[in-house]
């Protein structure tokens, strides 16, 4: 049963301007470093090997923000503006971290 929603997680493809954008708009602020390196529990659980990222948790005024650029695996797939996509400021992938009961 999901309790609640804690906080959305933004796979971007620049964490610094994703981190940027977030406090010059938004007002948000750094309230922790994140990321991970040889960690099999966490390659697990995204169905990856040998992953790597780096990012941020942010605090806004009523919530939390988490982001992430992976270092790790190189991406393959195209970028969605060589698809024809308009490109927006990061084109970021959407994730909702979900608080669960013990």
């Amino acid at each position: 049963m999901i309790l609640a929603f804690a906080h959305p997680c933004l796979v971007v493809d620049d964490v610094e301007l994703a981190r940027e954008f977030y406090e010059k708009m938004f007002g948000f602020h750094v309230i922790s470093n994140e990321g991970w390196s040889d960690n099999p529990v966490v390659d697990g659980a995204i169905g990856s090997e040998n992953s790597r990222s780096r990012g941020y948790m942010l605090a806004g005024h009523n919530c939390y923000l988490e982001m992430f650029e992976f270092e790790a695996p190189q991406q393959t797939a195209p970028h969605p503006a060589s698809l024809g996509q308009p490109r927006t400021w990061n084109s970021p992938y959407f994730l909702l971290c979900r608080r669960l009961p013990d």
